[in-house]
């Protein structure tokens, strides 16, 4: 397969019921509630609390209408191609991310500042900033990774009946969910929303992304 080419999305198999459209906007809106708390909580330890708590309602919502048949989690396998290849697509996802994040693509947080409406608190205490930069960030790109692209992005794909606009609109999702930092901080997001799902499609797994989304936030954030 080139590396130019964007395998085709896998039909839905003849006879299979389709998926209601509800559980989709579920599994997204806990993102956008969850930055209020970027806009009204001042303590740290109360952002940390908030924070986590809404990724585990997520991956709680996720679970049950998962089984429930309601969606479809994509990607909760070992990668299917070669592990040299997969190794690759992670060292690559997560170099471009580190660029994106740490190199010229920062630039693009300082664009339009006005619509920046919250931010983070800081985290001064040793032990609860070394609890959220590990545990923390590791549940980050977890919930992060299946939601956007476990379940957004293989729907998306077979409604827009294109692997390449699927990944488009879902990057887009994952750049509006960060919405209370900004629409330079949206575009950089949306960006490597762009990276991390194309690393998905090429993988077929969840897992390159998460690792690649851990570094990057870690590197982001420490």
């Amino acid at each position: 397969m080139s590396a130019g080419h964007v395998p085709s999305t896998p039909p839905v198999p003849d006879g299979a019921v389709p998926l209601p459209t509800w559980p989709l906007v579920v599994v997204f809106a806990p993102f956008l509630l969850n930055d209020l708390g970027n806009i009204f909580v001042r303590s740290a330890g109360w952002w940390v609390a908030q924070d986590y708590a809404w990724r585990l309602l997520v991956l709680g919502l996720a679970a049950w209408l998962a089984t429930s048949r309601r969606v479809r989690i994509e990607g909760l396998r070992w990668p299917t191609n070669a592990w040299v290849a997969a190794a690759c697509w992670t060292l690559f996802t997560t170099a471009a991310g580190l660029w994106l994040i740490d190199g010229p693509g920062r630039q693009l947080l300082q664009l339009w500042p006005e619509t920046r409406t919250g931010f983070i608190p800081p985290i001064v205490s040793p032990g609860l900033r070394g609890f959220d930069l590990s545990i923390g960030l590791a549940l980050v790109a977890v919930s992060e990774e299946v939601v956007f692209r476990g379940v957004l992005l293989p729907r998306l794909s077979r409604w827009l009946r294109s692997e390449a606009a699927g990944l488009f609109a879902s990057a887009v999702l994952f750049g509006l969910a960060h919405w209370s930092t900004g629409a330079g901080a949206v575009l950089q997001t949306g960006l490597a929303g762009l990276l991390l799902g194309l690393c998905t499609q090429r993988t077929r797994s969840l897992l390159p992304a998460v690792l690649a989304h851990y570094v990057i936030n870690l590197a982001a954030f420490s």
